[in-house]
């Protein structure tokens, strides 16, 4: 979009600067110190409604990078089971300073990310310091290494997105007034799904859906089954691909975009070509941010404020 946008909290510039903030964190990371004489037996990611999809988004790959169990806690009291042996992440500012004031965690190590209640949430850079912590902890070594070589991705990835008109405009202006769709393929393509929704929620102020495969093909695709004059004019479908998708998710997103084919108003493919799971992750999750971002400057709305959200918290 070329013309005069309205962005009162900097949500524009904060997404092309995603991929130094994710350098700047991890050089962070590398220059902090950690314990070496602890004997991690799970991980606690521990979350408020703010942090949720951050904790989404460490989950997917902590799945297969991590070989101890990782759990999540979304504004619950952390298990019983939690002890010594038990790294617990923090995912925001807020939960940090409840779990300070928690004695029953007395001895438990905790470690705090991300930022403040009131601050825009940062999902990919949030979630790249969380993995960076579990590199640093022993964890997961080669993270780092991994989201560093994911930046240059990025970087060509907005490279290409600021074209005039972009890719993103141009799915933007498809998905138009119609509502949005988005389903991916695994945990890294559910988690990336689960990113285009929070996007479009909270910067186009529009209704958006996510799912995923294996799932969605047991019951969602069923529910297509009536009313196909009215959903041909109100969804569009974006479909998220990536190189982590197995043999059996592929051929089930397959056959579910062939089949939404005649029940949407649009099918769309979103692919990422990166070589590493995060890679692939955050790839997917800076394309949806941007479509949102489009769909905002069209709609003319702010992507900043969300004054909504401050009845659930006033």
């Amino acid at each position: 979009m070329t013309q005069e946008i309205l962005d009162s909290e900097g949500a524009y510039a904060a997404a092309r600067l995603v991929p130094a903030a994710i350098r700047a964190t991890l050089d962070v990371a590398r220059r902090s110190g950690v314990p070496d004489d602890l004997d991690l037996g799970a991980v606690v990611l521990a979350a408020s409604a703010r942090s949720k999809l951050t904790a989404t988004t460490v989950a997917a790959i902590a799945t297969t990078a991590v070989a101890r169990p990782v759990v999540s806690f979304v504004d619950e009291p952390l298990p019983v089971w939690v002890g010594p042996s038990t790294l617990v992440v923090a995912l925001d500012a807020g939960v940090a300073e409840r779990l300070v004031t928690d004695t029953t965690v007395a001895g438990v190590p905790i470690i705090a990310v991300g930022g403040a209640v009131h601050d825009r949430p940062a999902p990919i850079v949030e979630a790249a310091a969380a993995l960076a912590a579990l590199d640093q902890f022993g964890l997961a070594p080669g993270l780092i290494a991994d989201m560093e070589a994911a930046c240059d991705l990025l970087d060509a990835r907005l490279a290409e997105l600021a074209a005039s008109p972009s890719p993103a405009d141009r799915l933007a202006k498809r998905i138009g007034r119609t509502m949005s769709l988005v389903y991916g393929g695994g945990a890294v393509g559910a988690a990336a799904a689960a990113s285009w929704k929070h996007s479009i929620n909270r910067n186009a102020k529009a209704p958006a859906f996510a799912n995923s495969v294996p799932g969605l093909d047991h019951d969602e695709v069923c529910g297509w089954a009536q009313h196909g004059d009215v959903t041909r004019q109100v969804f569009t479908l974006a479909v998220l691909r990536h190189g982590f998708e197995t043999s059996d998710q592929a051929h089930r997103l397959d056959v579910t975009a062939e089949t939404c084919d005649e029940i949407v108003a649009g099918v769309h493919p979103v692919t990422s070509g990166a070589t590493t799971a995060v890679g692939a992750l955050f790839d997917l999750m800076l394309y949806g941010e941007l479509v949102s971002l489009e769909m905002a400057a069209r709609a003319d709305i702010d992507p900043g404020p969300t004054p909504i959200t401050s009845r659930y918290t006033d």
